[in-house]
């Protein structure tokens, strides 16, 4: 316990510093990636583990669907 340090009313850092790791262009490239039909099928094809999960899961349903 004699490791742990613990500074109380820690003075804040610069606002410079605080503006630099403030990045809103990475942030608008992400919303826009994830949230568009571009970025959305090719995070897809890029993850084959889901695309083959959602594949079976299609093929069972339909197979149901079909079967009654």
């Amino acid at each position: 316990m004699t490791k742990i340090r613990v500074e109380i009313d820690r003075p804040d850092p610069p606002k410079e510093k605080i503006r630099k790791y403030k990045n809103y262009n990475k942030f608008q490239t992400e919303y826009h990636k994830f949230h568009s039909q571009h970025g959305i099928r090719e995070l897809w094809y890029r993850d084959k583990k889901k695309l083959a999960y959602i594949a079976i899961i299609v093929v069972l349903v339909l197979l149901w669907i079909l079967s009654e």
